[in-house]
């Protein structure tokens, strides 16, 4: 049996006789094709002949029992691409970043002085996930660090920080209040998986720590007679305030 079109090659496989059930088809093809793929029935039309298999521009058309050189015809590879890798890996639980301050959070900052920032180094362990029925690796690495200190001021940087004297990501709160800094994380990364060696990761993917509560006061300073008082500061702004003073 043949088939045509003015579009498309159709290859297809003769029909046999019931009595011939147990013998391959025939293949006739329209166009220069592999004539090394062989059909085999698939079941009984009922009306003296068999199921018959086709492809279209070599794709195949039914649930067949075709086979090639003998040979069942094995399925397609699974295809990673670098698109699917990078979605995984925006979806991966990346290490959250850890503020730390100087002085310690809750801090009680005084108006016009330096304040110390800092992060515990982010855990970079290489993460395995499957895609598609294959591992994947991907190898993170922090590329970027962004304070945002709270009052409408931030700070974009390729270093972390380390704490008081050694750092050097420093914010001084100019007016009084209640503020909740924060820091992110942006990071890159390397991918590889078995057959396909390593590469980056298209795009990057971003974590932000939990706030420090920053309570920045002005303070006044006076002589005192008793080395235990406290010195003045203005009223706390909630109940949470261990700076301020009724």
């Amino acid at each position: 049996m043949q088939m045509s079109n003015s579009n498309v090659d159709y290859h297809t496989c003769a029909e046999r006789a019931d009595d011939q059930i147990n013998s391959p088809f025939d293949v006739l093809w329209n166009s220069p094709c592999d004539t090394d793929v062989v059909c085999q029935a698939l079941g009984n039309l009922g009306n003296g002949g068999q199921v018959v298999w086709s492809t279209v521009d070599g794709v195949d058309q039914q649930d067949d029992a075709c086979v090639l050189n003998g040979a069942p015809t094995e399925p397609a590879a699974p295809v990673i691409t670098p698109a699917m890798v990078a979605e995984a890996f925006d979806s991966l639980p990346l290490a959250i970043p850890q503020m730390r301050t100087n002085p310690p959070a809750p801090a009680c900052a005084v108006l016009n002085l330096e304040n110390n920032f800092w992060l515990e180094a982010p855990d970079t362990t290489p993460q395995t996930f499957d895609l598609l029925g294959v591992p994947v690796t991907v190898y993170p690495t922090p590329v970027e660090y962004r304070f945002d200190f709270g009052d409408g001021n931030g700070l974009t940087t390729t270093d972390p920080g380390a704490p008081f004297p050694d750092g050097s990501n420093v914010h001084t709160y100019t007016t009084e209040g209640r503020f909740e800094a924060s820091v992110a994380i942006t990071w890159s990364a390397d991918w590889e998986a078995p057959g396909i060696a390593r590469q980056p990761v298209p795009g990057t993917a971003e974590t932000v720590s939990d706030p420090a509560i920053i309570y920045a006061h002005a303070w006044r300073i006076l002589l005192v007679d008793d080395p235990t008082v406290r010195l003045p500061a203005s009223a706390p702004f909630d109940a949470g305030d261990p700076c301020g003073q009724p």
